[in-house]
């Protein structure tokens, strides 16, 4: 299967924007949408309260969020979503199949990510890898048990993941280890490459602009083909 090799383009958006740059290196190239800032930094813009409030909307804790609030979040999400893997990925975008890293509950997880999953992939030409991993026992929130949460255990579909290349999709990412841990996993079961992109990325400090915006003003296309 042909896809393309990222390799080259990574390397080159590194070079044009720096330091400027919020993207994480993980040991595969990773792509925040947005800053998310926790609720104790101060004096954020409004835009970014938002993103906050639209980040919290697609996690969908029905106890606090309505359906309606989390159908605007995914629509507002999935175009992101796909216009900045097609700017990466261009092209072999339809060679990648796209994987959300789960909730920490069956239920709390169809409810954040089937219907994503679904819709990224119909508008991208992705393939849908939502049942590609599955939970085998429940999780639970730090925050909830005095920093003691237990970690979800998953399961891995080896055969639908042998020799795919994948998108890893988060909600939140703050050090990586959730990421980094879950690509661990896709390799071990056979996935040829992984790259990773989150809707929010925690910042602590303010930053001038967001990420997104520039993945926009970068050329991807042009500096694939450039040697």
């Amino acid at each position: 299967m042909k896809t393309v090799d990222i390799g080259e383009r990574i390397d080159r958006i590194r070079l044009r924007i720096g330091k400027n740059t919020v993207l994480r290196d993980f040991g595969f190239p990773c792509f925040p949408l947005y800053c998310y800032y926790p609720t104790d930094v101060p004096c954020i813009s409004q835009d970014s309260v938002n993103i906050r409030r639209m980040i919290w909307n697609l996690k969908y804790d029905r106890n606090h969020i309505t359906a309606a609030e989390h159908s605007r979040a995914v629509s507002f999400f999935v175009p992101k979503v796909v216009e900045t893997l097609s700017l990466i990925l261009g092209s072999g975008l339809k060679d990648y199949v796209l994987m959300c890293i789960p909730a920490k509950i069956v239920q709390g997880n169809e409810l954040r990510w089937k219907d994503f999953s679904r819709i990224v992939c119909e508008e991208s030409g992705m393939k849908d890898g939502y049942g590609y991993v599955s939970i085998l026992s429940e999780g639970t929130q730090k925050h909830l048990h005095l920093g003691r949460g237990r970690d979800v255990e998953l399961s891995f579909d080896r055969d639908a993941i042998d020799g795919k290349y994948i998108v890893v999709c988060d909600d939140i990412c703050s050090y990586g280890k959730t990421m980094k841990t879950f690509c661990r996993r896709l390799l071990e079961n056979g996935a040829r490459d992984c790259i990773g992109i989150m809707l929010g990325i925690t910042t602590h400090t303010l930053q001038r602009i967001e990420p997104i915006k520039l993945y926009g003003d970068y050329d991807f296309q042009r500096c694939s083909s450039l040697k």
